[in-house]
């Protein structure tokens, strides 16, 4: 029975604490140029297809999401501006 109140009550805890989170980057900064879509935690992470080399990834990222040159991605739990070289 404890187990069952601990689980509940870290995810209700995790489930506020993403929340919050979210809303205050949300409304306290400048609007970020788009980007891939992220989970919390990881961010974008799960879709670099080879993270040894993630600049092929970014680069396909820029036809997609691509603000002209420039996307943002959230890697694990920090925002990167990417700012991508035409050639």
């Amino acid at each position: 029975m404890h187990f069952y109140v601990y689980a509940g009550t870290s995810a209700l805890v995790l489930i506020g604490l993403s929340w919050w989170r979210k809303y205050q980057v949300k409304h306290s900064h400048l609007p970020l140029p788009p980007g891939p879509p992220n989970l919390p935690l990881l961010g974008s992470v799960l879709s670099l297809d080879n993270p040894t080399r993630p600049w092929l990834t970014f680069n396909s990222w820029r036809s997609t999401y691509g603000w002209g040159n420039i996307l943002h991605a959230n890697l694990r739990t920090t925002t990167h501006l990417l700012i991508l070289q035409v050639t």
